[in-house]
């Protein structure tokens, strides 16, 4: 089956109601991209009958949703558990994030929006590294094979290091949104929260337009849309139950320096899905670039696993980063590990030698994401305004 095939296959399954499906396919390649993105519970909530889809898989697939519905269930109350523990500690109402937020109070089922880990914004570092140690007294417990030091957290970073809860659920204590410094989104999200009721308590997340243009510059700034179509879903869940300011989202989407990725992604949805948004937001731009945008968004989205990891270790190890992987500063070490020591640069080097640089030989010897590479530094001239070499 062709990458085209494969991709219209997955379109139809995400979105069965606007989208013809594809007739047979690359079920293997198909299953593949499907575990990767954790898409299982949505296609089977969007898909009950499974039409098409080989037994075995679809057996399979109902498993993961099966599985799914109860993690959701212990994520829920995790989730107010955390709020409520940060909240006690900072004395400060934590914002919920991206699928926190998403999976209970936008999706149907909670289910079909499995969440990777909690993500909770607070107004400064300070704070989150406050409700750090405090839940670390409380018998949360860091990454094992990273521990990190909150006190070392850089100045231009993001989030605390993670935690993982009594039940084993990832939280993540934000102080900036996104992983390219402090902008405009942060004082917006905490000026105009949303809220929503979640086992009887009502929790706090930032407005309807701050968390579009999160999304937006989550995926396509610092993802290069290498985390998949659950994007897209998001998108179309958000702009089918929240009401939206455009003229707020827009302002906001250009001070962020993602206008192009919005009306892109506008245009993916309003293909892909009858629940479009209103208007022609995102259209004022040109329309072939914007036409563009999409294919090349579209094609990181649903590219198959494995070449995206191979595109992330190559891209990961540019600009002289191998060497600094390699030779990390005393600070760089005691951050990751928590301690600062012989045994400390030893254990780093063990973990480079057997882990990372295997994958980074692999990843350079590979031809399979070549492709793929030449699409993402295309998507890169692109989104920052610079026209591709040979584009009329």
């Amino acid at each position: 089956m062709s990458p085209d095939a494969v991709q219209s296959t997955l379109l139809s399954l995400l979105f069965p109601r606007a989208t013809d499906r594809a007739d047979g396919g690359d079920w293997d390649q198909i299953a593949t991209i499907v575990e990767a993105h954790r898409l299982a519970p949505l296609i089977v909530g969007r898909n009950p009958d499974l039409t098409d889809v080989p037994a075995s898989l679809a057996e399979n697939w109902r498993a993961v949703a099966g599985v799914a519905t109860l993690r959701s269930l212990h994520q829920q109350a995790d989730l107010v558990d955390m709020v409520r523990r940060v909240r006690d500690t900072t004395g400060e109402e934590p914002l919920v994030l991206k699928g926190g937020y998403l999976a209970y109070a936008a999706y149907p089922d909670p289910a079909q929006r499995p969440m990777r880990d909690v993500d909770l914004l607070l107004a400064d570092r300070a704070l989150a590294t406050r409700a750090y140690h405090a839940l670390r007294q409380q018998g949360y417990e860091p990454d094992p094979d990273v521990p990190a030091d909150p006190d070392l957290v850089p100045d231009d970073a993001h989030q605390m290091p993670i935690l993982y809860g009594p039940q084993g659920t990832a939280l993540e204590l934000h102080f900036r949104l996104g992983h390219r410094g402090k902008g405009g989104l942060e004082a917006e999200a905490e000026a105009s929260p949303a809220s929503f009721d979640l086992l009887g308590e009502t929790l706090h997340a930032p407005s309807p337009e701050v968390l579009l243009i999160h999304l937006v510059s989550h995926a396509a700034r610092d993802h290069r849309f290498d985390n998949g179509p659950l994007t897209l879903t998001d998108l179309e869940v958000l702009f089918a139950t929240q009401e939206i300011d455009w003229d707020k989202a827009t302002q906001l989407a250009a001070k962020e320096g993602v206008s192009r990725p919005l009306g892109a992604l506008i245009r993916l949805v309003a293909r892909l899905s009858p629940s479009t948004p209103p208007g022609d937001h995102g259209y004022e731009l040109d329309k072939a670039e914007l036409a563009e945008g999409a294919d090349m968004a579209l094609g990181l989205m649903l590219a198959p696993p494995d070449q995206l990891q191979e595109l992330r270790t190559v891209a990961a190890h540019r600009d002289g980063s191998l060497s600094a992987s390699l030779w990390p500063t005393a600070d760089r070490l005691r951050q990751l590990y928590g301690r600062r020591s012989f045994a400390t640069r030893l254990r780093h080097l063990w973990r480079l030698a057997t882990r990372r640089l295997p994958a980074i030989v692999a990843a350079r010897s590979a031809r399979n994401a070549g492709k793929l590479n030449l699409i993402q530094r295309r998507y890169d001239k692109w989104l920052f305004d610079e026209r591709p070499k040979g584009h009329d």
